[in-house]
């Protein structure tokens, strides 16, 4: 009689090779679901468990093999309410913690679109956090993205909210550390006097305390 194969114990590449196996079906199970939805009120608690999903993801192999969906969660920075934008915005802080997860934000205009959500007036308190907190870690030393947001006025918007004592004040500020070094090695590359696009005013320096380098914003949740 032939004796049963003997496998050896499951190395650690072999599990997170199943984890992240097991993330991607559960995604794409929600994000069925979410298709078949009709209104934004249908869409929230698949929204809050993906939130959820991209929070928890916590080795940079899942987060940017989330980062796929990217454009998922930028599509629903258009909501008309507030709590699908909170959980979108919170989904890309979380994945814009790689360079993967950066570019496809930038890629599908994500970047753009955060900027503009900070200028909505009467604008949700935790929908401007989450924003700033994305805004801070796609920049962060992601010259593309760096780039993008001060090209849409971002850096302008951002220095009114660092001047306030808040949650979204902290990643605001972070937000300007990382444009501000962009600018510096913008600067210092081509050795001469910044555009007037690149410049950032004098106030930042009052805004915010400088600091060492760029910065990134700590993992956010929405629920």
């Amino acid at each position: 009689s032939s004796q049963r194969e003997k496998r050896g114990p499951r190395t650690g590449k072999d599990l997170l090779s199943l984890k992240v196996e097991l993330m991607e079906q559960e995604i794409l199970s929600i994000l069925h679901v979410c298709a078949q939805a009709t209104t934004e009120q249908e869409l929230l608690p698949h929204a809050q468990k993906l939130s959820k999903l991209a929070s928890s993801a916590d080795e940079d192999s899942l987060r940017t093999h989330f980062a796929k969906h990217t454009r998922v969660f930028v599509w629903w920075l258009n909501a008309d309410g507030p709590a699908l934008r909170a959980y979108a915005a919170c989904s890309l802080a979380n994945l814009a913690f790689t360079p993967q997860g950066q570019k496809a934000t930038l890629e599908a205009g994500g970047a753009e679109k955060l900027v503009e959500l900070l200028r909505m007036r009467d604008q949700d308190r935790k929908v401007l956090q989450h924003v700033a907190a994305a805004l801070q870690n796609a920049t962060y030393q992601c010259n593309p993205a760096c780039a993008a947001v001060i090209a849409s006025g971002g850096d302008k918007v951002l220095k009114k909210l660092a001047s306030k004592q808040s949650n979204t004040s902290e990643y605001a500020m972070g937000t300007l550390d990382n444009l501000e070094c962009f600018q510096r090695e913008t600067r210092d590359s081509k050795k001469t006097k910044p555009s007037v696009m690149l410049k950032l005013k004098g106030t930042l320096q009052a805004a915010t305390a400088p600091r060492s380098g760029p910065s990134r914003a700590r993992r956010t949740s929405a629920a």
